[in-house]
């Protein structure tokens, strides 16, 4: 095999994995739009993870390509509109991200506001009371 075919197998294989990521990130984006909150952590976990082994894949071919084919001119038009479409999805999730962090935060401040109410009118927040009973005779 010449080292142009070895090339563009090489890059369609890259291109492959970018698409992975593209997919994986889409994944995601639906996850955080959706935010079901029982299953969100794990299967947000899940493709997270599966975007590292993606990575790291695409980080082999990328030293492959730099040792093997540095002197050939690779024309990556296509991957650069496959990052770009992967960058929009992950400033997405991010910006969700910290929307989600902003409303848990809110939602923490809130409930402490509760208990100190709750401790203000109610005394809740007293333990070492116990109850004394008076039985009057008629």
């Amino acid at each position: 095999m010449n080292k142009t075919a070895a090339l563009t197998e090489l890059l369609e294989r890259k291109q492959l994995l970018y698409k992975k990521l593209l997919d994986c990130s889409s994944r995601q984006v639906e996850l955080v739009n959706l935010r079901e909150e029982e299953s969100f952590p794990l299967i947000f976990k899940e493709t997270t993870e599966q975007w590292n082994d993606v990575v790291a894949q695409i980080k082999c071919l990328e030293v492959e390509q730099r040792t093997n084919f540095d002197e050939l001119h690779v024309d990556q038009e296509r991957v650069i509109q496959l990052l770009q479409q992967i960058s929009n999805n992950v400033d997405f999730i991010q910006r969700k991200l910290q929307e989600s962090e902003l409303d848990v935060e809110s939602d923490m401040a809130s409930m402490n506001n509760q208990k100190k109410i709750m401790n203000a009118y109610f005394g809740a927040h007293i333990s070492d009371s116990s109850a004394i009973y008076f039985d009057e005779k008629k």
